[in-house]
């Protein structure tokens, strides 16, 4: 959980995207 946690954060920095817009289109990637 630690590694996504932080994966979240690089992903997140390096797109500019916010975090609830990250989460969102990480569920939905998980959800397919």
């Amino acid at each position: 959980l630690k590694r996504v946690n932080g994966n979240k954060a690089m992903t997140a920095r390096i797109l500019g995207i916010s975090r609830p817009k990250l989460n969102r289109l990480l569920t939905g990637e998980l959800i397919i």
